[in-house]
């Protein structure tokens, strides 16, 4: 139990911050009688957390064209992967380290089991889910590009890279050459830098079939190597012409 120095016990506290999506943590309890930890289920045993960075969106368009997004955080993420591994594990999968270690002809035996798991526990949904928004079009994060119309000049096309997620489903675009800071710096007098703050505008799901470029019915997402060639991707996938 939590005490002042006096040895008063703390029975509750007050947060002096509000946590607008908190990650709740079960916690577990040692049963005496088996010596195993068994799960808590007192309301009180949970744990609150402050949850991060959101790690991609997932975009969705419905049978009437109406486009939906759902942001996934990083402890999502990492549960999902998680649950991935743990299915390596039941099936048999050894660790990577040992994998890399085996001769080829070893390893390819364990390819259908790896290929099963990363299926059932994708880090990444991709499936196409009516409850979740319809046909899946497209993830999005931090560092990805798409190929659309500025949001504020209609009329500029260009390519647009993934700055932020914010919940519930807004994206943070700024153009690819902008590789200013998120906020004005300030000089060695403290004054504000002028033009020192990067170009940006958030996008909800449904700018990405507002803002299509020509020729498209909504926007690209593209892939770019370190020699400038594009790649346009449909569905998370590369597209094979």
């Amino acid at each position: 139990m939590i005490k002042h120095k006096s040895g008063v016990p703390i029975r509750s506290v007050v947060l002096l911050r509000a946590m607008s999506d908190p990650v709740i943590v079960p916690r577990k309890k040692s049963d005496h009688v088996s010596g195993r930890q068994a799960a808590d289920n007192h309301p009180s045993s949970a744990r609150a957390y402050v949850g991060g960075n959101n790690h991609h969106i997932e975009l969705r368009i419905d049978e009437s064209g109406k486009w939906s997004g759902e942001v996934v955080s990083t402890f999502e993420a990492a549960q999902r992967k998680l649950a991935m591994l743990r299915a390596l594990r039941e099936g048999g999968v050894p660790r990577m380290k040992q994998l890399k270690r085996m001769p080829p002809e070893q390893r390819c035996k364990f390819r259908p089991m790896i290929a099963a798991a990363e299926k059932a526990h994708p880090i990444v949904d991709r499936t196409d889910n009516a409850e979740k928004g319809g046909v899946f079009m497209m993830s999005l994060c931090e560092g990805e590009m798409v190929f659309m119309r500025h949001k504020d000049n209609p009329e500029e096309v260009g390519y647009f890279v993934v700055a932020k997620l914010n919940k519930p489903r807004s994206v943070v675009l700024v153009p690819h050459w902008d590789a200013r800071a998120a906020g004005e710096r300030k000089d060695s007098a403290g004054k504000k830098i002028p033009d020192s703050k990067r170009e940006s505008f958030d996008a909800t799901p449904d700018d990405f079939k507002k803002l299509a470029p020509p020729g498209s019915d909504f926007a690209v997402k593209v892939r770019v190597d370190v020699l400038g060639r594009v790649t346009e991707m449909m569905k998370d996938k590369v597209l094979r012409k």
